[in-house]
Order: C-alpha cells, then sequence, then structure tokens
C-alpha cells in the first residue's frame, strides 16, 4: 500500500488504545455507556469520562498538590468556559500584559493560556512539570466537586464555577461534539444524545449533579467558590467582571476604572474579537481540536432553534425536580424582564401585569446560516408543510395564523407560544420591523436601569453592547 493511501492517524482526543494495565482494570470495572465522540463513556465517582479523560482524573487526584494561591476555573462543558479562561487570564495579567493590542490572548487560544488539569496536563503526563507557572496559577477543569484532589479542598486555592442554563449547555454540546466526530462517523442524532443528556450520561454528567455539588459549596464557603452564570455574566458582563476581579483579589483601581480598563478586557474577551482572531479560525489544540469548534454563537436563547416542546418539558421538568430546595434557578435573566415579542395572532395576546407595547416581530437580517432549514425540528416541519408559502425578500416566507414569517422564525414563535411565561413585572416592547426597534430599546434600557447605571457618559452597558443583545427577542 503507498503511503498516499495510508490512513490518518486519530487526533489525540479519540485515541483509546494507550492506556496502562492498571487503567484497562479500571475501566473494566466500570459502567459503561455509547459516547457522544469517542467509543464508550466511563462512570467514575458519580459522573461520566472519556477513557482518555479518566487517566487524567485518575492522575490529577493522586498528583496533583494546590498551592494557596492556586485559582481554578470550573465548568461543566460549554458553559461558557473559553470565555471565562479567556476573562481571568486578562484579568490576573493585565499588570504584566497592560496593553490589550499587543496581548497573548492576540495570538494564542485561551484554552492554551488556562490549561485543563485532567484534560491536558495529567491527561498527557502522570506527573506534569508545572514548575514554570508562575503565582498565581490559573488552571481549569471540568472535575465534579466529588472527585477533586484532596488538595483543593484543604488549601486555600479558590474556585471559580460558571454554569449556564441547560437548554443551551445541552445544545451547544451537541454541536460542538458533532464537530469533533470525523466525517465518516456521522453526526450524532439530536433525539439519541439528548435522551442520553436527561439521562446524566454526558461528559462530566450528570449535568444537574454537577452544578448542584458547587452551588452548595459556594454556600457554604464562598470565600472559596465563586458561583457564576453564564446568563448574567452576557447581560451585566461590566457588573461581573468587577464582581471576578474582587473575589480574586485584584479588584479595579480608581485609575484602572478612569482608564477604562473593564471596557478593555471585555472588548479584549468578547465573542466577536476571539472568534476572528486568525489563531482560533485556523489553530489547533495539541491533541487535535480545532480552536474554531469552540467558537459557534456565544448567545443566550439559541436552544429555541432547536428543542421541541416536548423536549423542553422534559428537559425543565428534570431541572425542576433536581433542583427542587436548593435555591438555584435557571431563568433567563434580562434586566427588568425586558423582552422583544413578536406579534403573533390576530387576537391581542394577554399577559399579566403591565405591558409597553413596541419592539421588533422580526431580528435585524440574520447571518446565512440561519436562512437555513437544517435545524428545524420535525414538529416545524409538518407546520410548514400545512402553511400558505410565497416567496419573500429573502427567503420563502409562511403564513402562520394570519401574518408572514420565515422558517425559522416561525419555529421560534411556535416555542415562545408554548414556553414563555410572562411574569407581573415583564415589560414587552412591540413593533413591526424598521420601525425603531433599536431606537426604542437603548431608551426603555436607560430608562429601567439608571439607578443601576447612573454614570451614562463614561460606564454603560449600551456603550459596549448592541441594544439587541441587552434587550432579546423572545
Amino acid at each position: 500500500m503507498s503511503s498516499s493511501q495510508l490512513p490518518l492517524p486519530l487526533p489525540e482526543y479519540l485515541q483509546e488504545d494507550e492506556v496502562t494495565q492498571e487503567h484497562r482494570d479500571l475501566l473494566s470495572s466500570l459502567p459503561r455507556e455509547k459516547g457522544w465522540v469517542t467509543s464508550h463513556l466511563f462512570q467514575y465517582q458519580g459522573f461520566w469520562h472519556t477513557s482518555r479523560h479518566l487517566k487524567g482524573v485518575v492522575a490529577c487526584q493522586q498528583h496533583f498538590q494546590a498551592h494557596d494561591t492556586d485559582i481554578l476555573l470550573v465548568t461543566t462543558p460549554k458553559s461558557g468556559t473559553t470565555w471565562l479562561k479567556a476573562m481571568a487570564f486578562a484579568l490576573l495579567k493585565r499588570v504584566r500584559f497592560p496593553d490589550t493590542r499587543h496581548h497573548p490572548l492576540l495570538t494564542n487560544n485561551p484554552h492554551e493560556l488556562v490549561p485543563f488539569l485532567e484534560i491536558k496536563l495529567y491527561a498527557e503526563s502522570k506527573v506534569p512539570d508545572l514548575t514554570s507557572f508562575t503565582a498565581p496559577r490559573l488552571f481549569s477543569t471540568h472535575l465534579p466537586f466529588t472527585s477533586l484532589p484532596e488538595s483543593v479542598n484543604t488549601s486555600g486555592c479558590k474556585l471559580v464555577y460558571l454554569c449556564r442554563n441547560p437548554r443551551d449547555t445541552f445544545v451547544s454540546f451537541w454541536q460542538f461534539t458533532n464537530k469533533l466526530r470525523l466525517e465518516n462517523m456521522g453526526t450524532n442524532p439530536l433525539e439519541e444524545v439528548f435522551d442520553k443528556f436527561c439521562w446524566g450520561v454526558s461528559l462530566s454528567g450528570p449535568f444537574w449533579d454537577h452544578v448542584l455539588g458547587y452551588w452548595k459549596e459556594s454556600l457554604e464557603k464562598p470565600e472559596k467558590i465563586l458561583f457564576l452564570k453564564y446568563e448574567e455574566m452576557k447581560a451585566q458582563p461590566h457588573v461581573q467582571l468587577r464582581r471576578l476581579a474582587e473575589f480574586l483579589g485584584c479588584p479595579f483601581c480608581p485609575e484602572e476604572e478612569t482608564r477604562c480598563v473593564v471596557d478593555e478586557i471585555l472588548q479584549l474577551c468578547s465573542f466577536e474579537n476571539l472568534s476572528n482572531l486568525e489563531v482560533n479560525k485556523n489553530g489547533k489544540l495539541s491533541s487535535g481540536e480545532e480552536h474554531s469548534a469552540f467558537f459557534r454563537r456565544g448567545e443566550v436563547g439559541d436552544w429555541v432553534n432547536y428543542l421541541t416542546a416536548e423536549m423542553l418539558d422534559r428537559l425543565d421538568h428534570i431541572t425542576e425536580e433536581k433542583l427542587h430546595g436548593s435555591g438555584l434557578k435557571f431563568e433567563p435573566i434580562q434586566t427588568c424582564h425586558l423582552c422583544c415579542s413578536y406579534v403573533t395572532g390576530h387576537k391581542t395576546r394577554r399577559y399579566s401585569g403591565r405591558r409597553i407595547l413596541m419592539s421588533s416581530s422580526q431580528p435585524p437580517i440574520p447571518a446565512p446560516q440561519d436562512l437555513q432549514e437544517d435545524g428545524l425540528t420535525q414538529e416545524c416541519r409538518d407546520l410548514l408543510s400545512s402553511l400558505p408559502t410565497e416567496e419573500g425578500w429573502l427567503f420563502d416566507v409562511y403564513q402562520y395564523q394570519g401574518f408572514w414569517f420565515p422558517s425559522r422564525q416561525i419555529q421560534a414563535v411556535l416555542a415562545s407560544q408554548q414556553r414563555f411565561q410572562a411574569q407581573d413585572t415583564d415589560i414587552l416592547l412591540v413593533t413591526t420591523p424598521k420601525s425603531g426597534t433599536t431606537w426604542l430599546k437603548a431608551i426603555v434600557f436607560a430608562f429601567v436601569n439608571r439607578v443601576k447605571f447612573p454614570d451614562m457618559q463614561d460606564h454603560h452597558p449600551l456603550l459596549t453592547s448592541n441594544p439587541h443583545e441587552l434587550v432579546p427577542l423572545l
């Protein structure tokens, strides 16, 4: 066989055969299930890992010695890990790298600057050399709280935990794992892996057990564990970054506030900036994952484009059952529940409490991928086949309840009609397209939040965030 015909070697993250006999013996004793990317997931100490990751987990537990000054960033997969790494790195290294125009994040992927303990360092070496890491050492992990090395609990190191609502976490993880699968493996059917996720069989899952472990510890030891929510960070990035800085013992001084260092860090670490860097568009991790795989959309609420009403019912029921009595809730975080709603029928929809009627029945012109119909649920496809259709201005439109929508918007309309529960304090801004939606969003956001953000000249969310990000569409 010629060299050109030799099969390409598997990327490191898919390799499962380079293990010791000791590790093989361990694997043979553990429950296993079909994996999302690799052949199998193995249940160890109540949570699921790939064979390669599990090797790193055991080595990390046996050999990692935490220092009092260490900082561990903890997440479940696809909960904002890359973003948190970038912000924490920029925050802690801002004295060493004050110029964000010449910064390591511009030429290095965040996962290279803040390595995983069990997935990178201890997966590659049983006893890695950590002498090059200077205090405060910054690491990351997907380990559940019960599987952390003993030294993490006995030392004075700090943990920052970032969680994300399970709807978006699942959708993002499904998309991510499909990118990691080789072409001949095909993609994971949404319904199949959704069932696995609900049963807890996902990387570092069960999701709810992972989150609750750190939530409960953060309540008991708030000085050691900072618990953050992805949705709150998206809604109030300045507030949450300052909160993170305070917790890590490096608050912004008045001189830094004057120089708008907070804004500079947020801009440097923004999804738009990081995802468009050459290193993140074309680079690879040493284990083989494309850097671009870690940047998809970075949005809150993208689940609406994929999950059916039945899926939402099941997922929400599990979440409510698992979190009952814990004090933890996953809700879409919007300041004062500001929302933009589609006008979805002939009859006036009745909402509890007051209403402000003004905002967009259609978002700005979407990106080309949003015009594709391959992400539509079967429920939506069945509905579309029964509706009148016409050639639209940009794409085909369908008449639903007397009004015209593109296919993907109809899917979102269905989900909002079925799932959205208005609260007495909600404010809905409603318009037809191009009727001043953006301006109205900005005015109402500034008005409602004028006490929280009194400085409108130098430090205000509207100076760094688009009004459509601050007041999202239902």
